[in-house]
């Protein structure tokens, strides 16, 4: 949201509202034309020149609300990174919930309360379940949303989509809290005449009238409304955006909470990982000025009383934090003698020997400290390379490496969890993610390994000793090779994925390729030694699938026993695209 350049609500209410000279309509297809129906609230005097886009939108008659939408921050478009908004896809009851409980506390300038967590029965309690949960537990609190009559109120059906009738009560129970804390009786907008023909009956006929009456919803051409229509994302934009402009224009709410409810204030951080030691700060927003103490208390915090600098705190963590997940709490107490908790949980970089107990700053310091069979988990970020020569497991928790590791004269390691970058290791040659030098039952698991057209993801010595390994469930991308098994390995490779790399698996001894992924490589498979398994592989947009340097393998069979995106043929000693 783009706050820093809104016009606060007193001065809009001065200019009033403007009636744009083309209508925003409320559905694409068949909306009422400008000679039937008054124009739609023209909302530009609250958006203005909007900022925020999308990949998405253009052409879509909501285009412009949906932008205003996205800059007031009551939108941050689909995961995983918000480029796109899905203007066609139908809006679901909790995505509803979002976008009004949105509305209401950015008009607000605070935060709802929390609700109860329980209300519902197929509503998880918290947001890392159901990403909507907390706005649908704040608006129930408020009797914004209700449980549907199906299951006597017991159930939200969050995942229902939402009709234009559910939409517009929605809508006006949002609008009568911001007018007076209260939805029972709906106070704003007020009643309206009697607006279409086809939502007699309908339970939401009322609320309907209302949003008619002041120009928040319409009709279609043939002047019906179709309360049981779907209500898509890019005309759910239109409606909440002329629901805020209605209610700026006339001046719903004050700036103080409405009557009995406590204040209340959110917190957010400007960190999620930071080594033990470090300090990071805390933004508190919402009711900050009525705010008495803050005190914060955590096992990796200096606990005590928080000073508060217009609203942002700087804490401080212990020096002897151990690595890890730790749990943050903020006590809030305000001028009325009502406290909240805020927790936040923060991630202390650094490895943790899960059976000593140990904490250490470097990674290599607790592999060097650790026991046989110890397991070590790592957070946060390390520079490699990281030297393994004794069996250990080590866990990585979004933890990201660059420069690779070198496992040499040992059995019994198992790496996972980890992002690489390959580098220089020694006695590798060329840069690696993993080196293997005489070792056995070692086990490369869920990890992703990056590179930039250069660099192998696992690669074992020549001439160094057997090299036993099993590479499972990795990423690798980017590499000059994904795995290379010189003469001396026996490796198992299963279930990883080879995306865009100069060769995805290079085999020049006999190795077991199973249930792998080979997409948009240069070759997917070379296979340089006879014997090698290759089965249950699935291969799409590599120019060579797999090619035999050998020629004792026979294609037609390897075609047989694995899957292609596309028909191929035999090409040379390649199978290739057909």
């Amino acid at each position: 949201m783009n706050g820093s350049t809104r016009t606060r609500r007193g001065l809009r209410r001065v200019l009033g509202l403007s009636l744009g000279s083309a209508m925003i309509m409320a559905m694409a297809p068949g909306v009422a034309s400008a000679q039937t129906q008054p124009e739609a609230i023209d909302t530009s005097v609250i958006c203005g020149d909007v900022q925020s886009n999308f990949d998405d939108i253009a052409g879509s008659a909501h285009e412009y609300n949906v932008r205003c939408m996205a800059d007031f921050g009551l939108t941050e478009g689909l995961a995983p990174d918000g480029t796109s908004y899905g203007p066609r896809l139908d809006v679901t009851r909790g995505q509803m919930a979002s976008f009004i409980a949105r509305f209401i506390e950015d008009y607000n300038e605070q935060a709802l309360p929390p609700g109860n967590p329980a209300r519902f029965d197929d509503v998880p309690p918290t947001d890392a379940q159901y990403v909507h949960a907390s706005n649908i537990h704040k608006l129930a609190a408020i009797e914004v949303v209700e449980g549907t009559n199906a299951s006597d109120g017991q159930s939200y059906a969050p995942n229902a989509n939402v009709t234009r009738g559910q939409m517009a009560s929605f809508i006006r129970r949002a609008l009568s809290y911001l007018d007076n804390g209260d939805v029972n009786p709906l106070s704003e907008p007020p009643a309206g005449p009697d607006a279409f023909p086809d939502d007699d009956g309908s339970v939401h006929e009322p609320n309907i009238n209302a949003l008619a009456g002041v120009r928040i919803v319409e009709g279609f051409e043939d002047g019906d409304y179709r309360p049981l229509a779907l209500v898509k994302r890019d005309q759910m934009a239109s409606f909440v955006m002329r629901a805020y402009a209605w209610a700026d224009a006339e001046g719903l709410g004050d700036e103080d909470p409405p009557p009995g409810e406590e204040p209340s204030v959110e917190v957010t951080t400007d960190a999620d990982s930071l080594a033990a030691g470090d300090s990071f700060t805390a933004t508190f927003t919402g009711d900050v000025d009525d705010i008495q103490g803050v005190t914060v208390a955590g096992d990796c915090v200096v606990d005590g009383d928080v000073n508060l600098d217009d609203g942002v705190a700087t804490v401080a963590t212990e020096d002897e934090s151990d690595a890890g997940p730790c749990e943050v709490t903020f006590t809030v107490t305000f001028d009325d003698d009502t406290e909240q908790e805020h927790t936040v949980t923060l991630t202390i970089e650094g490895a943790l020997n899960d059976d000593s107990g140990e904490s250490f700053a470097g990674l290599q310091e607790a592999i060097d400290e650790a026991a046989d069979g110890d397991t070590i988990h790592a957070y946060g970020s390390f520079d490699g390379p990281i030297a393994i020569s004794a069996p250990v497991t080590v866990e990585g928790h979004d933890a990201t490496l660059d420069g690779g590791f070198g496992i040499s004269n040992t059995d019994g390691v198992t790496i996972t969890g980890f992002t690489v970058t390959p580098g220089s290791i020694p006695g590798a040659g060329e840069d690696a993610a993993f080196y293997l030098t005489n070792v056995s039952e070692v086990e490369i698991r869920d990890n992703v390994v990056v590179g930039t057209g250069t660099g192998t993801g696992v690669l074992n010595a020549s001439g160094g000793g057997d090299e036993e390994a099993t590479i499972a469930d990795n990423s690798f991308t980017g590499l000059l090779r994904g795995a290379f098994a010189n003469p001396t390995a026996d490796f198992t490779i299963t279930g990883n994925t080879f995306d865009g790399n100069v060769v995805g698996s290079a085999n020049d001894a006999a190795s077991v390729i199973t249930g792998n992924t080979f997409l948009d490589n240069g070759e997917g498979i070379g296979l340089g030694a006879a014997g090698s398994t290759v089965t249950g592989n699935m291969f799409d947009g590599n120019d060579d699938h797999v090619c035999d340097y050998t020629g004792t393998y026979v294609l037609a069979t390897l075609i047989a026993a694995n899957e292609f995106a596309d028909d191929v043929v035999v090409d040379g000693n390649c199978i290739v695209d057909a």
